[in-house]
């Protein structure tokens, strides 16, 4: 007899697995100790969404802009302002779409949105269409030096707005990414660097300051990437972010472009029907670097942590539906996020165990163990939580741990077996299971999913080696 510690902490999707059901790390996200080389030691509970604002209309909202002491959101066809407090006023003007991405940047004085097929300018407490004969059909936009910029749709140019005016374009502001032959997909400025991500490559200008175009490519910055969903592109401090033409997740390092989806993570992703629609943001909480990566068509949310270079995913719902974030800002010290049908606003908040009005699961499996194709016989499992962590009424008051085990490496399941992880200060409980039985192809496979505190820093079986 003997106790081992299983590797059941740890990032989810790091390898391609026979079985989709093992390896999950779904609402939660792994904790590293201090040090760059250091094991992850700990789950921690993905954010809660708790509700901050509210709009006029129940549709999705598309994207979040702040400017000056405001967050304006646009939400189906119009746009509201709101408040630190959360106070909302609705704004003038209407887009002529009404649903999906759209991008908003501001020069401090404007906002500019384009939707795909036209951009508008908001300024004061009005949108206006831009309907300057220079201004192109949009595909995506960014801001750089105060010069909105956009990607012409279905080419290889870019146009560029005149100086901090959004409303004037120049039929002789614009270029072209040509060091090979393909349209232009999206857009990205990172401090003084343009990114141009067209459809199979990727370059990279910056503002030269010439008189006859300011912007100039840089020497050698290219790039034999593309990119598969314009919506996808996004930066922190130093990177950028995307979904490349072969649906690989990419970040930027210096001019190169690093794979950081797993081989599972990317045969996943590959699976789904849709996936030029996918949008992305970063953020940063607790000292991780998060870029979120959704898929609004086929319901799907992946999560890569930047600070520990490890993958998980997030619902909402007891049916591991799709999670309501749709787009991002951080606001008055909050990270704001717009609700997917709605018209909700709400901020992550880590002391909140439920997504608004709806309660999740959190779900842990681990890879099967390696037993060298022995017979593994499990007396008692037992999972380290942070007990005691129960609430003062309902459901949440005697909250429960769900464990499921597979014996044939996570193709088929056991029946759920339910224990306690403690009362509201009864910190001494152990979640523990027993008489198991026998396999050599142990998969174990956590689930919480009342409305509490979900920290999980160990793994231990009771149990003896066959021959």
């Amino acid at each position: 007899m003997a106790i081992i510690e299983t590797n059941f902490i740890g990032g989810g999707y790091s390898a391609r697995s026979l079985n989709h059901n093992a390896q999950v790390c779904q609402n939660f996200y792994p904790v590293k100790a201090t040090g760059k080389d250091s094991e992850v030691v700990a789950l921690y509970n993905t954010p809660g969404l708790t509700s901050w604002g509210i709009s006029q209309v129940e549709h999705e909202v598309r994207q979040l802009c702040v400017m000056d002491d405001y967050l304006y959101a646009v939400v189906y066809d119009r746009i509201y302002r709101f408040a630190s407090s959360g106070a909302m006023t609705a704004m003038t003007g209407t887009l002529d779409t009404r649903s999906g991405n759209c991008w908003m940047e501001t020069n401090g004085s404007q906002i500019m949105i384009v939707d795909g097929e036209a951009g508008y300018i908001f300024s004061g407490t009005n949108a206006t269409k831009i309907t300057d004969d220079d201004f192109p059909t949009p595909s995506s936009l960014t801001i750089q030096d105060q010069y909105f910029i956009v990607t012409k749709k279905d080419t290889a140019w870019f146009h560029i707005s005149s100086y901090e005016d959004g409303t004037n374009w120049s039929g002789k502001d614009y270029g072209k990414a040509e060091q090979q032959p393909d349209n232009l997909v999206g857009c990205m400025s990172l401090s003084n660097e343009l990114w141009l991500l067209g459809e199979t490559s990727t370059e990279v200008w910056y503002n030269s300051g010439a008189s006859a175009f300011t912007f100039q490519p840089i020497n050698n910055a290219f790039i034999e990437v593309g990119c598969g969903a314009a919506g996808s592109v996004a930066k922190d401090e130093q990177s950028i972010f995307w979904l490349d033409d072969k649906f690989n997740v990419r970040r930027s390092l210096g001019f190169q472009a690093r794979i950081i989806s797993t081989d599972e993570v990317a045969y996943q992703i590959n699976s789904y029907g849709t996936k030029s629609d996918a949008k992305g943001w970063t953020y940063v909480q607790e000292g991780h670097t998060f870029y979120e990566l959704s898929f609004p068509t086929v319901g799907k949310k992946w999560v890569y942590d930047a600070t520990t270079d490890v993958w998980h995913t997030r619902t909402t719902g007891l049916n591991d539906q799709r999670h309501r974030a749709n787009c991002y800002a951080y606001f008055s010290g909050k990270h704001i996020v717009g609700d997917i049908n709605n018209g909700t606003l709400y901020y992550y908040n880590l002391d909140a165990y439920e997504d608004y009005l709806w309660r999740s699961r959190s779900i842990r499996a681990c890879v099967p163990l390696k037993t060298d194709r022995r017979r593994l016989t499990v007396n008692s499992f037992e999972i380290h939580f942070e007990t005691g962590v129960g609430g003062e009424y309902g459901s949440t008051s005697d909250p429960q741990a769900i464990l499921q085990y597979s014996k044939d490496g996570g193709h088929t399941w056991s029946n759920e077996k339910w224990t306690d992880i403690g009362t509201i200060g009864s910190h001494g409980t152990r979640a523990i299971w027993r008489r198991l039985g026998q396999s050599r192809n142990w998969v174990f496979r956590v689930i919480v999913s009342d409305a509490v505190k979900r920290v999980i820093t160990g793994a231990y079986i009771d149990g003896e080696l066959g021959d």
